[in-house]
């Protein structure tokens, strides 16, 4: 099972082996048209989907399917690589969205909703089928 998880890892960290930029891949495509159409929504610009801001998302999201833990950056690592909103257990980047904008604080303007409708203007996303066979997914906002 590590094994397949591994490959599975391999799979979308690396997708730019052949020339192409993880931006391009068709599950973080996904979750940046989820996020553009959500932001347009609630009145927010699009945001701009940064690459090295991909691969920070990807790796963590890598991170918690090899390790099985489900922790933000600074939790797991001991460091923060960037503010990140992180789900586990959605079908699609649809629903991913829907969690984060359903996480408020008490004001009803913090928590995951904050980063999604934020005023940063990079984002990156990344996402990895974890140990379990349910997604990860992973965003990252500047």
């Amino acid at each position: 099972m590590q094994y397949a998880a591994a490959v599975v890892a391999a799979t979308l960290m690396f997708v730019d082996a052949g020339g192409n930029q993880l931006s391009e891949h068709h599950k973080i495509k996904a979750m940046q048209a989820e996020s553009t159409r959500v932001r347009k929504v609630y009145g927010r610009p699009s945001q701009i989907l940064d690459e090295k801001l991909c691969v920070i998302a990807q790796r963590h999201a890598n991170w918690m399917a090899r390790t099985g833990r489900f922790e933000h950056s600074g939790e797991a690592t001991g460091t923060h690589s960037g503010e990140q909103i992180i789900a586990w257990g959605q079908d699609s980047a649809y629903r991913a969205f829907y969690g984060w904008l359903s996480s408020r604080g008490a004001d009803g303007r913090s928590g995951h909703y904050r980063w999604v409708v934020g005023t940063e203007k990079r984002c990156g996303f990344g996402c990895q089928k974890g140990h379990d066979g349910r997604w990860l997914w992973v965003g990252v906002y500047r």
